[in-house]
């Protein structure tokens, strides 16, 4: 565990964010508003964030600690991928040390909420003395929002960003190709094309690629299957993987890796990640929301921008979701007061929100924030802020009603069919066929 006591460690933390994360200098607190230093609440306050958010939450950490000199907070972060995050908070349930507060995200509410991990947070958003529903885009609250079951309505988090996939692009690369920079009538054909002449090959080896992505992620395969028509989760609560809709979808993505200007998953995953691959020059073109920022910022700060993604059969989409930020039931229970204080705080313009900006990584989740200067007037790349908020227009969800423990089975069958695809040669609709066989009879458990 480690324990925050010194404020003056939040300019250090903020270092530690922007070496790992470029970070802009320290936010001044303001004197007034739910970010104000308050000296009158004390107490202490257990938080847990994922490992993937760890250097920024913990200048959030000192931050809020520099504005509640009287609380203690104690901080930690549960580090791996989104099943350690579930596990690890499963294990300190057991040891009866469940953080006050801990991030969540958009695909956690009920599984979180049916198992005792998170509480509702409705007499939050309801109680006069909190920032309510009305802070928040409509669209990104419902995503915290369980639908069906013994939980129906109930809020099990709330979002802390508002995230949708945009494009990309290495403007440097774009000139030196002599193409024109992506813009809102581009199509798919328009990204393949550009991809082509975008892609280096030297001594027979691709040094560089045109685009690359997460092509078995949700947010990509969920949107581009609505584009073309289909729907990934029927209404009899199946996924489809077999239909027209669904093979086009996965033909829009690894026609291209095969013939060799996307770059192939496993290439991707040696340079650690997307983003990654993108800021070392390695792709020149990908898909990602603004949470891949501060990745690509500590690596490379001048010469790429962002814009919508390209159409899709006629049609925009793109995907949306969120991180987000819950209470446990012991801690509302036990520690309400602190709980709900930093909640206020977390989401004031003036507090946490501010520091969660300043790194680049976040667009506030409040409608009325979607024209902040606290993240729209960072200094670029990008230049060009629109898309981040242009394109929630178009934005497709990951399906809110699959069960609580189908998605690790989803994204452990589609994995398994890119690799059958890209490794083994089986042909993409035998691979969907057999994932779509796999994931189905897991869903007739519920």
């Amino acid at each position: 565990m480690v324990h925050s006591t010194n404020p003056r460690q939040g300019m250090a933390a903020l270092a530690l964010a922007g070496a790992l994360a470029a970070t802009t200098a320290f936010p001044a607190l303001a004197q007034d508003g739910a970010g104000a230093v308050n000296a009158e609440i004390s107490g202490t306050l257990n938080w847990t964030s994922m490992g993937s958010q760890e250097a920024v939450s913990r200048a959030v950490t000192e931050a809020y600690q520099a504005a509640r000199p009287n609380v203690r907070v104690e901080f930690s972060a549960i580090p791996g991928t989104a099943i350690d995050l579930r596990s690890g908070l499963i294990a300190r349930q057991l040891a009866n040390n469940m953080p006050d507060v801990f991030q969540i995200a958009d695909r956690f509410p009920r599984q979180f909420g049916e198992v005792g991990l998170s509480a509702d947070l409705t007499e939050f958003l309801e109680d006069p003395s909190t920032i309510g529903y009305d802070y928040f885009a409509p669209t990104f609250l419902r995503q915290y929002q369980i639908q069906g079951g013994e939980l129906e309505g109930t809020y099990q988090g709330l979002p802390q960003s508002a995230d949708v996939v945009v494009l990309y692009y290495n403007t440097e690369h774009f000139d030196e190709a002599g193409l024109d920079y992506p813009d809102e009538t581009w199509t798919w054909d328009d990204l393949v094309e550009a991809a082509r002449a975008l892609t280096r090959v030297e001594g027979g080896q691709t040094v560089r690629y045109g685009f690359g992505t997460r092509y078995a992620w949700h947010a990509s395969y969920v949107p581009t299957i609505h584009a073309f028509g289909g729907q990934f989760l029927t209404d009899e609560g199946r996924v489809d993987l077999t239909s027209e809709a669904s093979v086009a979808a996965f033909h829009n993505y690894y026609d291209y890796v095969q013939e060799g200007v996307f770059a192939p998953p496993a290439a991707l995953r040696a340079q650690g990640d997307e983003a990654t691959a993108f800021g070392n020059d390695f792709i020149s073109m990908f898909a990602f929301p603004r949470a891949g920022l501060p990745r690509i910022r500590a690596i490379k700060t001048e010469g790429f921008d962002v814009a919508m993604l390209p159409m899709i059969n006629g049609t925009r989409a793109a995907g949306m979701g969120s991180v987000g930020i819950t209470a446990s039931p012991q801690g509302l229970a036990n520690n309400r007061e602190i709980v709900y204080d930093f909640l206020n705080w977390y989401f004031a313009p003036d507090g946490g929100m501010q520091i969660l900006t300043a790194n680049y990584a976040v667009v506030p989740p409040s409608t009325a924030l979607f024209d902040s200067p606290i993240w729209r007037e960072l200094d670029g790349p990008p230049q060009n802020t629109d898309p981040f908020v242009d394109s929630m227009e178009f934005g497709v969800q990951n399906p809110g009603n699959i069960p609580a423990d189908a998605q690790g089975v989803i994204d452990e069958a589609l994995r398994y069919a890119e690799d059958q695809i890209m490794v083994g040669g089986m042909s993409i609709e035998d691979a969907l066929a057999e994932a779509e066989q796999t994931i189905n009879e897991e869903l007739t458990r519920y």
